[in-house]
């Protein structure tokens, strides 16, 4: 017997995929044994969050890294960064934005419920195009003097007729807006962890109890 038998909770085979209803995925033996020896010891937890963003920001070719818990953690403390940027004042003031950009472009075709993460950050979506698409024009015309960033749920399976990222990705460079891309289960390849980037993304955002094997409630920025 074991804790889900006497908990009373049916095991099932997942047949589906990296699902979060299903749990995400298995955690290998050298995930579960590194977290029973780290769970061993007290350390500053700032200390090794930048030590561990250091090493991961190595291996995943990227200038930085910062590890959340999971990917819709990361949703939220990227909004508000491109809100409040290095502001400790406006940090501290949000959801409250007042005299901040505070309004996120995401495609109307894209959108899936984690897009609520963004509006508990205190941000506001602006939807663009339809549910069959957006336009490059649809896209321009929605950016203000109020936009903080540019959002896409990057899914190939949903991406039909949304303005490509590398477009989205010009058009964000040329108004000097942040462009995040919510890549929670696109792993593997795991060149994705640092291809996103490499085009020209601020941001890219990973779950880490998908396609990383890691904890369910882990995820990546």
């Amino acid at each position: 017997m074991d804790i889900y038998d006497e908990l009373g909770v049916r095991k099932v085979i997942n047949g589906l995929a990296t699902v979060t209803v299903l749990g995400g995925s298995l955690m290998p033996p050298e995930v579960t044994a590194a977290m029973a020896e780290a769970a061993q010891h007290f350390v500053e937890l700032d200390d090794l969050q930048a030590k561990a963003g250091q090493r991961i920001a190595e291996w995943t070719h990227n200038e930085a890294a910062y590890i959340t818990c999971g990917a819709a953690a990361g949703i939220v403390l990227s909004t508000a960064a491109c809100m409040a940027g290095t502001d400790p004042d406006l940090r501290g003031r949000l959801p409250e934005t007042a005299g901040m950009k505070d309004e996120v472009i995401v495609h109307k075709s894209g959108i899936v419920g984690y897009a609520q993460a963004i509006r508990h950050a205190g941000a506001k979506i602006v939807l663009i195009g339809t549910d069959e698409g957006a336009t490059a024009a649809e896209f321009e015309a929605a950016i203000s003097e109020r936009t903080a960033a540019i959002f896409y749920f990057y899914n190939v399976s949903r991406m039909k007729g949304q303005v490509p990222l590398e477009e989205g990705i010009a058009i964000a460079r040329r108004h000097g807006i942040p462009l995040i891309v919510d890549a929670a289960a696109q792993l593997p390849p795991v060149e994705n962890l640092w291809r996103f980037t490499q085009m020209g993304a601020d941001l890219a955002l990973f779950s880490g109890g998908k396609g990383l094997c890691g904890p369910q409630s882990s995820g990546l920025v």
